[in-house]
Order: C-alpha cells, then structure tokens, then sequence
C-alpha cells in the first residue's frame, strides 16, 4: 500500500507495509481506553468527562489488576461510586473498600516512590495526554488542565525531578507570610485595625518619646516635692492636690456661665434708643430706613412699635438686674473655688 504527500513544494514519496499498518491500527486505542487506563490509575476523568461512555455505555464496573514483586493485586471500581476503590480476590470478589485517595497512597507505596511533598496523581496524572482533557495545549505542555498557572506546573516538575525540597521550607514561610499579610490588609480595609502609615507611624513614635519624657520630668519633679516629708503629710498633699484640681474645673465652668451672663447684659447695649426716637430723628442713618419702610407699608405705625420697644427696655432693664447679681456671685465664687 503506497501513500503519497507533498512538502515545501517538492514531491516526496514514502511507504507503508500493510503489517506496519496493521500494527498501528492494533495499538492504537481510543481516549475511552486511555482514559479508563488513567480510571484505574486513581483518575476521575473517565466518569466526569467522557459522555459517550456515560450515554452508550451506561453503568458498568471495570477490573484491573497490578504485579509487585510477583504478586497480584485485584482491584474493581464502577462509574457510579466512582470515588471508592474494592480491593478483590483473583476472581474479582470484593474484598476490601477504600477510597480513591487510599488507593493512590497504596500504589505510591508499592510503586515505592520516594518524592517527599508530592501524591501520586500528581506524579502520573499530570501527563496523560488524551483527547477530551483539558491538557491538550501544545504551548503549556506541563499544564493539567485549562488556567492553570505555570506556577503550579513548575512546581509538580520540580517534585517529579527530586528538586523541590531545597525550596520547601522557603515556599512555606512564603505562603505563610503572604496569608498573614492579605489578612491584615483586609483588617484595615474592614476597619477592624487602624491603617496607618509610615509618616503617621514616625510622627507617633515621636510623640511618644515627647510624652515619655514628660512623664520622667513630672516623676522627679514629685519625688522631689514630697521627699523627705511624713506618710501623713504626703497623703494630706495628694488630697489637696486632687481637691485643687476639682476646684479648677468648676472655676472653668462657672467661668464659661459668666461669660453666658455677660453676654447677656450687653444685649440690650446693642439697641440704647427708642425706635421711635431714631425712626423721628432726621439725621440717623436709620430713621431714613425707617422711612423708606413707611412708604411700602404706609399703615405701619411707629408710635405702637416704640410702646412694644419702650416696654422691652423696662423688660430687659429687670433682666440685666438678675444678671448682674449672678455676675457678682459666680465671680465671688470662681474666686473662692482656687483661695477659698
């Protein structure tokens, strides 16, 4: 059988004996085999991805077995508990039950690996490559499947060629580190920790420092005040000086009170004449304004608006009197609170 193909514009002719022929076509297999290889290879894919044998085929078991040191081991799994592995006799009897990672660490035992910080799907999964996966990219040939990072694959290489053990300890404090950070960044962005910065941080020490030598000067200037003095006559200068600091707080309030009053008294300061007077007089600025008001409103009558002022001036006049009283007595007061 003759087959003919063209390359770089030039004819090349090649041949094929029917028994190579044969040969290919009996070892070639397809993905539903190779991926019910990888199945018994502690892999997933031959359930969760390959349809037409979920469509045509249906439940069904598969049975294989592995040779270690000249003996057999039976194993059985089906397509709907896919998850579990039944180790058999040589008849395919289920014996005994085990998860599909149990099963790895069983074939990574016996295969007798040993790569530290790897699993045995990472070490034979990775590089099956059949028609159907996600890890057919030419370009990322290390990939298991679409989006992985390089990372990743570089990593699961680095196992597979015992080179990774230098750099564990390191990946880890890295990993840890990284955690450690993105968990206090999203601390302060949920405002559980104040976000400071660093001017913010340098201007805090430094205020700290300022107000540790505030505290030193004010412990030697009290241990010199009350050194050499009596138990008795310590404790009667704290009392006084607590006593003292009572009194400069209600000095401060009652002082904040006068000012109330003071401000009071000087309302009517604002207003000395009557409005009528100053409505009347020819030369106030204000009388003009009066009287432009009376032009709008000719009806307004400046008698009965100077009577209302006249008796709010007698009003005021009592007030201010009241005020002036406590003005007296809250600085009697204030004054006694310090001396008194």
């Amino acid at each position: 059988m003759k087959k003919e193909s063209k390359a770089n514009t030039e004819e090349s002719r090649f041949d094929i004996s029917d028994e190579v022929l044969d040969q290919l076509l009996k070892d070639y297999r397809k993905p539903e085999d190779l991926l019910g290889s990888d199945f018994a290879f502690g892999g997933n894919d031959y359930v969760l991805k390959s349809t037409d044998v979920q469509n045509q085929v249906g439940l069904h078991d598969i049975l294989f077995a592995f040779e270690f040191g000249g003996r057999r081991y039976y194993f059985l799994c089906n397509t709907i508990e896919h998850t579990k592995v039944w180790q058999c006799d040589e008849n395919y009897r289920p014996l005994k039950e085990m998860t599909r990672d149990e099963f790895c660490a069983f074939l990574f035992e016996m295969y007798r690996i040993e790569l530290p910080h790897t699993t045995f799907r990472d070490i034979v999964g990775r590089y099956f490559r059949i028609y159907g996966r996600d890890n057919l990219d030419e370009h990322k040939p290390l990939g298991t499947t679409r989006g992985e990072v390089p990372k990743k694959a570089i990593t699961a290489l680095m196992k597979l060629l015992a080179a990774y053990a230098a750099i564990h300890d390191l990946q880890v404090a890295f990993e840890k580190s990284k955690n450690e950070r993105d968990a206090y960044k999203k601390a302060q962005d949920f405002q559980f920790i104040p976000s400071v910065v660093k001017r913010q941080l340098q201007d805090n020490e430094k205020r700290i420092e300022e107000l540790q030598a505030e505290l030193a000067q004010l412990q030697a200037n009290s241990g010199n005040e009350l050194m050499g003095l009596e138990t008795d006559q310590a404790d009667r200068i704290a009392d006084l000086r607590k006593r003292l600091t009572t009194a400069k707080r209600q000095k401060s309030r009652l002082l904040s009170q006068l000012s109330a009053i003071e401000s009071d008294i000087g309302y009517e300061k604002q207003f000395p004449e009557s409005l009528f007077d100053v409505a009347t007089s020819p030369d106030n600025l204000r009388a003009r304004a009066f009287q432009r008001l009376q032009s709008f409103f000719p009806e307004v009558s400046l008698r009965k608006i100077s009577d209302m002022e006249a008796f709010h001036k007698q009003f005021v006049g009592v007030l201010n009197e009241e005020y002036e009283e406590a003005q007296q007595r809250h600085r009697a007061y204030s004054r006694n609170c310090v001396t008194g």
